[in-house]
């Protein structure tokens, strides 16, 4: 009887010969290539380097991946990010990977399927050529929707000591001979060179969501969610109104006071129970309520729950014949993603002006279905 590792390790040579193994492996960056969300700690709040044995376990993952381009494997950088962010992850003194490295980098807030399109396309090689890594199950769920012949890996950010024997493990990438057009290959295909996917449907972003059976609670917070409440005021950046930090006695002072209203939402799929994160706060002032508090953790984005946030406010306040609230904005060096979303949400203009701003504005009109049951606890 054969050994099935032999038997195994045989399946993946003949693979190779056939010309049928990986050729490209796809990326992720924050919490896949290092420790933390760039974008909410900055370049030199992630976790990469000698100092930590999580930063150890990630730039083992690096030398992992670099001795894969060294093979004629293309790396592709797939991140929702902004492309400045993902480049200075790169540019880390101590990272193995650079920039150079990548035959693409898609850095956008583009849903994930779209973004792999856009590197197919540029690369023109074969769906089936890829392997798609990432630490957040929606966005392996996301392309294993639209794309299912790619190879899709969960990595687990609690460990990211295991990280590369899950990309090896598989034999992914076997080379039974290695030539001089392997070695060159990056180079080569890195040139664009767009083509119509002609298997590719249209991605329906919306219903692949619905299809999670998301669930939005949203309420008043209770005593024992006030530390959860600090910490996401304190520490998120991204989807934050302002920036401004506040003291334990703040926030319990803004759930408590009559004058202020605070509400909180906590999020669950069929994927995850991501927990408490997102809160929107203020006070009523005369004829209007003046929101100070907006923030929502990166592991909900492009999920539409600020739009279920402002559904719960526009239920809350109009209880009290409020028909319009302020927004206490300002512009920071991180909160490009909420400048973004606010755009969008039609609450201000993206080109609105650095600096602190009260931004005056009618209710916002919330779209008619969202993808997701949303509950008011």
């Amino acid at each position: 009887m054969a050994h099935p590792r032999l038997v195994f390790s045989l399946a993946s040579v003949i693979t190779s010969i056939l010309g049928e193994s990986k050729k490209c492996l796809v990326l992720d960056f924050d919490n896949t290539l290092w420790g933390g969300v760039i974008g909410e700690v900055g370049v030199n709040g992630i976790e990469l380097g000698p100092d930590s044995s999580r930063g150890k376990a990630f730039i083992e993952f690096q030398l992992t991946i670099k001795d894969l381009v060294s093979r004629g494997v293309l790396i592709a950088g797939c991140t929702k990010n902004a492309m400045e962010n993902a480049l200075s992850g790169l540019n880390h003194p101590n990272s193995i990977l650079k920039p150079e490295d990548f035959a693409v980098i898609e850095a956008s807030w583009d849903p994930k399927p779209v973004a792999i399109k856009r590197i197919i396309e540029t690369l023109n090689i074969g769906s089936r050529s890829l392997v798609f890594v990432d630490d957040s199950k929606i966005e392996v769920h996301a392309v294993k929707t639209e794309f299912p012949e790619i190879e899709s890996v969960v990595l687990d950010s609690k460990f990211p000591e295991k990280y590369s024997s899950m990309i090896l493990r598989p034999r992914y990438f076997e080379t039974f001979k290695l030539t001089k057009e392997d070695i060159s290959r990056k180079g080569t295909q890195a040139t664009p060179r767009v083509k119509k996917l002609e298997n590719a449907s249209n991605y329906d972003h919306m219903q692949m969501l619905k299809d999670l059976n998301a669930v939005a609670t949203i309420g008043r917070p209770t005593s024992d969610q006030l530390e959860r409440v600090l910490q996401l005021v304190n520490k998120t950046n991204q989807f934050n109104l302002n920036g401004i930090r506040r003291t334990p006695t703040e926030i319990k002072r803004f759930a408590e006071d009559t004058n202020s209203l605070v509400l909180v939402g906590e999020f669950k799929d069929d994927l995850t129970n991501y927990g408490l994160t997102t809160v929107i706060g203020g006070q009523f002032d005369g004829g209007s309520f003046k929101v100070e508090i907006w923030v929502m953790s990166c592991r909900t984005f492009d999920r539409y729950l600020e739009h279920a946030m402002l559904l719960a406010l526009q239920h809350e306040i109009a209880t009290k014949s409020i028909k319009s609230f302020i927004l206490d904005f300002k512009r920071t060096a991180r909160n490009e993603y909420f400048v973004g979303t606010g755009a969008a949400l039609g609450l201000f203009d993206k080109s609105i002006a650095d600096g602190t701003c009260v931004v005056d504005v009618g209710m916002p009109v919330i779209p008619g279905e969202l993808p997701m049951k949303v509950v008011f606890s």
